[in-house]
């Protein structure tokens, strides 16, 4: 399930970002078992695609891990502005939310940031209405072909869709860069749905491009599927995921600007809810509640001093 592919295919540039990779890989299993219990955990506290994403960045924040020849840290934090933009479409100007979610690992050797991957994603909720089969949601045909091909884009900061100086491009080199998390739930009790098998969640991550034969369609089948713990396991992998380059670099950093931060390290502000009922479930104020938001997840490998 976790094999590592070759550089043609997995995408590793350096040599010491492999000896990592390789080293990551004997504890797969390990780190497969986390990212289930954080999705498990923020699946089952959650109400909705929103709520999703701000209980997975509360879940992870702050969670480390030991490993034979790794570290795994995490920083993680929920940023006030979504990422909308703006883009040309077949000839028509679109605006849409590019993303709820940004994951990015970095492979680190001391202080030294060895490799960086990248993964944004847009969480979908089934759709509850019995009118419509399970395993279908509700996916936008402009945030799609946005997140698939990635046209030349511009941040939507007003109504305004004037095309402006500052431009966003980026040439992704894998299928990984725009992925969806599409997640279901109970129709009796609208619960999270958990695979009855391992207690995994019921949660899928196809790229975006993967999907692109069904673009334009409101209603996407899930044949494509990805669980998504086997998603967020490979990235840590560095398995999928998009490579960091100069342009990238850049692309990712317009991103989290428009998000309200221009540092790829997370503020240490947010508006995350910490505190849980008796009964296992999260509260949240009023205004709280209301919030979108914009979730990043900073995932950093750290390579054991004196390693082999």
């Amino acid at each position: 399930m976790f094999d590592l592919q070759g550089d043609e295919t997995a995408m590793i540039y350096s040599p010491s970002a492999r000896e990592i990779a390789i080293a990551l890989q004997r504890d797969a299993r390990l780190v497969f078992d986390l990212v289930s219990y954080w999705l498990s955990k923020a699946l089952s506290n959650s109400h909705g695609e929103v709520s999703f994403v701000r209980e997975l960045v509360t879940v992870t924040d702050g969670e480390s891990i030991l490993l034979s020849e790794t570290s795994i840290s995490v920083s993680s934090t929920m940023l006030h502005q979504k990422p909308y933009v703006v883009f040309d479409m077949n000839g028509v100007r679109e605006r849409c939310e590019l993303a709820d979610l940004l994951v990015v690992v970095t492979y680190q050797e001391g202080k030294h940031v060895v490799e960086r991957k990248s993964i944004l994603y847009q969480a979908k909720v089934q759709y509850a209405d019995d009118e419509y089969e399970e395993g279908t949601w509700n996916v936008q045909a402009n945030q799609q072909y946005c997140l698939a091909r990635f046209p030349e884009m511009w941040p939507a900061r007003s109504r305004n869709m004037k095309k402006p100086m500052e431009i966003w491009k980026v040439s992704p080199r894998t299928l990984d860069l725009g992925c969806y998390l599409l997640l279901t739930r109970n129709r009796m009790d609208n619960t999270w749905r958990f695979d009855s098998r391992d207690l995994l969640p019921y949660a899928l991550a196809p790229s975006a491009t993967a999907m692109s034969s069904s673009a334009g369609a409101r209603w996407v089948d899930h044949g494509y599927t990805y669980h998504a713990a086997n998603r967020f396991t490979n990235h840590i992998l560095f398995e999928t995921g998009e490579p960091h380059n100069a342009e990238v670099d850049k692309f990712i950093a317009a991103v989290l600007s428009a998000a309200g931060t221009s540092e790829l390290q997370p503020p240490t502000t947010c508006y995350i809810s910490k505190n849980y009922n008796h009964d296992g479930t999260p509260i949240y104020d009023d205004k709280e509640k209301d919030k979108g938001g914009f979730g990043f997840i900073q995932v950093t490998v750290q390579a054991h001093k004196g390693k082999e």
